[in-house]
């Protein structure tokens, strides 16, 4: 309440000063925009409407106690950023997830484009710009072009990407690791993280720094009654550390975890599994047999149910899933949405053609199936042979698309299957990929997990892109 109270007050004073002003369509200049946000004030851009490669998932923007980490101005600033991180995380073999990015930008910059007076540019890049002394600093002071801040990114994800050298990015400790390596492995927050309990290991991924950590958990948050008696002490200055300072903002790993929330609750089924990919993609891992859907009808036949004829519209709906995409009822698509009819019943066993099987008649009508969703198919190869290479796979996943494949008899199947391509990661020299299998299991086939490109390819023989318009 009290925080309300002072954002009306906020909002009141502004209002009250600004009211002789005349009203105009220009957009407010940076540096206000930063004073503005920096003093926890609302304001109104009036040319707004920035774009972005999807929607921003904030199904977890609270920290342990509920708090809101990221405020509404920072998710608008990450909206027009984001495409930013993206195109210069594509020229790099390293992939790097952009949230990794938004997150250190934040904390090193407050999300702005402009180089400050020290010289180290918009990501204050240190050691790249030895302070702000040599040839590669940022000068001028001021605001930065689209173009310079392209190419600021471009700098900050490659000095990132050599730091992220040996570690997995897809997990939390990788994670640690590389924000406590970007902002220095001070041994006095080893020493500290080790006072506190952690392990030798976990000290070394930076449970203690407050870059990392701060605000992760109550001992480790300075507003909290339960707080570490070891928390306290920063470096407050190059080589000045002060054994009592503490800060309230929350660490980067707070704030990266909080743009790749568990968006679980909306996914439907008893046997819904939950992915979360690198874009921040909450996928759900459906299941044909799951009893939610398993008996209803995915063709003509009396016994062709989802469960045992349903591969392809299940895939389908765990790729369309993950583009946040909802049914008439409020909650995710599920492989049932895939399966109806456009009537007020889902398909019986009356029915005159292949609702969401892909055989001999008409086959599963993805195109309209996800159509109905305002997805498209961005490729698609049915053909004898069809096959599509890692690097092409790890491109479509990169720009935001998800894929299911078909395979053949093999690893995968004891006969015809399909599985979903959520993700993509580096791996000994080449790529590793996500998959969700919607089979039921055993039977011979794989588990939902990280696979390599041939073991994908091998069996390969369709596939199917598919994307937002």
């Amino acid at each position: 309440m009290k925080q309300r109270v002072q954002n009306f007050l906020a909002i009141a004073i502004i209002l009250a000063s600004t009211l002789a002003l005349p009203l105009t369509a220009n957009a407010l200049d940076r540096a206000t925009i930063r004073r503005y946000a920096e003093n926890n004030i609302l304001f109104y851009d009036p040319n707004g409407g920035y774009t972005y490669s999807g929607d921003i998932n904030t199904c977890g923007n609270v920290n342990y106690a509920g708090e809101q980490v990221w405020a509404d101005w920072e998710l608008d600033a990450i909206q027009a950023n984001r495409p930013f991180y993206e195109a210069a995380i594509k020229k790099q073999s390293t992939y790097i997830p952009w949230q990794l990015m938004a997150a250190i930008h934040s904390m090193e910059h407050s999300l702005q484009r402009d180089n400050p007076a020290n010289g180290q540019g918009a990501y204050q890049l240190y050691s790249y710009t030895a302070g702000g002394t040599n040839d590669n600093a940022f000068y001028p002071e001021g605001e930065i072009s689209d173009e310079e801040f392209a190419r600021q990114t471009e700098i900050a994800v490659s000095v990132i990407a050599g730091k992220a050298s040996g570690l997995d990015l897809s997990t939390d400790d990788g994670v640690k690791r590389l924000l406590f390596a970007y902002n220095g492995m001070a041994a006095k927050y080893i020493e500290k993280a080790k006072n506190m309990g952690f392990s030798d290991s976990a000290a070394g991924n930076g449970e203690g720094s407050a870059y990392v950590m701060n605000r992760y958990d109550a001992q480790r948050d300075p507003t909290s009654d339960g707080m570490s008696q070891y928390w306290p002490g920063l470096f407050v200055a190059d080589g000045k550390y002060d054994e009592t300072a503490t800060q309230t903002r929350f660490g980067a790993f707070v704030k990266f975890k909080a743009l790749t929330g568990d968006c679980s609750a909306d996914c439907p089924g008893k046997r819904t599994e939950t992915y979360t990919s690198s874009l921040g993609k909450v996928y759900c891992g459906y299941k044909q047999g799951d009893s939610e859907w398993a008996d209803y009808r995915a063709d003509g036949s009396n016994t062709g149910t989802i469960s045992k004829r349903g591969c392809f519209a299940t895939a389908t709906a765990t790729i369309v899933s993950g583009f946040g995409k909802a049914n008439s009822e409020g909650i995710r698509v599920n492989p049932k949405d895939m399966c109806y009819t456009g009537e007020s019943e889902y398909a019986s066993a009356s029915s005159p053609y292949h609702i969401c099987y892909t055989g001999s008649k008409d086959g599963f009508p993805i195109s309209s199936k996800i159509g109905a969703y305002g997805l498209t198919l961005k490729a698609s190869n049915t053909s004898e042979g069809a096959s599509l290479s890692g690097d092409a796979m790890a491109g479509y996943l990169r720009d935001g698309y998800g894929i299911v494949i078909d395979e053949k008899t093999g690893g995968w199947t004891t006969s015809q299957h399909k599985i979903a391509i959520v993700d993509v990661r580096s791996a000994n020299g080449g790529y590793e990929f996500y998959v969700l299998n919607p089979s039921n299991g055993p039977n011979g086939s794989r588990p939902n997990g990280w696979y390599s490109t041939s073991t994908i390819t091998s069996e390969m023989k369709g596939y199917w892109v598919i994307g937002e318009k």
